[in-house]
């Protein structure tokens, strides 16, 4: 889905939007986390469960490669097992992602989605722990693939922190525009969302959709804390301050 440019314009306006998937747009249901769970399980030949926790903020490949060094792995057999249980995965999600119409988009994401398509000095972009055939299974149910033309994923590095230059130079890549660290805000729900901006010196926007991780999260000190997606107008007043 990649565009490639020559030249890329200066733009005083522009705003980069980079959005986590999973606890920011949407709640994925439970089909992805047991489709992970039963790639390892089959991998490791015993039975394996995934937490929340053992998912958030985190690629897929670091959430894989823990359980692998978990049970025992060795290091040199590490790289042959990622991918096999990441094709493994794939397979399964692509059945079981949404098979009982769990996942959803959060209150709001729409709303501020088209609001932000809307506005033409605006770009978005994805910033995702997921590997990306994954996140494009998560976002097809809910037509979001084409509002995210580019991004980083989880494919792209070992940690969160590691994608975010490369989610940047995709888009500017793509879009043809240079932007600013100020132009550049980073949209998740996790510490390690935080963290993304921080490394690029982006602004950065915490939105936690419930509250089981608000004092890490506050902690971190996001520009821009928001219970949800609800409060639409103050969202995008936050998103298009470059100013700040």
């Amino acid at each position: 889905m990649e565009r490639e440019t020559s030249t890329y314009r200066e733009d005083s306006k522009a705003v980069l939007a980079l959005f986590d998937i999973d606890g920011t747009l949407l709640h994925p249901g439970a089909g992805a986390r047991q489709s992970l769970a039963q790639a390892l399980s089959e991998e490791l030949e015993q039975s394996i469960t995934l937490e929340p926790g053992d998912c958030a903020g985190k690629t897929d490949i670091l959430i894989i490669s823990n359980i692998l060094l978990k049970a025992g792995c060795l290091i040199q057999e590490m790289q042959e097992l990622i991918e096999a249980t990441i094709d493994r995965y794939i397979e399964l999600l692509k059945v079981n992602y949404n098979a009982q119409k769990d996942a959803h988009l959060y209150e709001g994401v729409t709303e501020i989605l088209d609001e932000l398509q809307s506005l033409p000095n605006v770009y978005l972009a994805l910033l995702t722990g997921n590997v990306e055939i994954g996140a494009r299974i998560k976002l097809e149910p809910f037509g979001l693939n084409d509002v995210f033309p580019t991004g980083a994923f989880g494919n792209d590095g070992f940690l969160r922190t590691d994608l975010s230059r490369i989610a940047v130079s995709r888009s500017e890549a793509y879009y043809g525009v240079q932007f600013l660290p100020k132009q550049i805000i980073v949209i998740g729900d996790t510490e390690e969302d935080v963290k993304c901006g921080k490394v690029i010196n982006a602004r950065t926007m915490a939105v936690a959709q419930h509250l089981r991780n608000e004092e890490e999260i506050r902690a971190m000190k996001p520009d821009y804390f928001f219970h949800g997606f609800n409060n639409t107008k103050d969202i995008i007043k936050a998103i298009l301050d470059t100013s700040y």
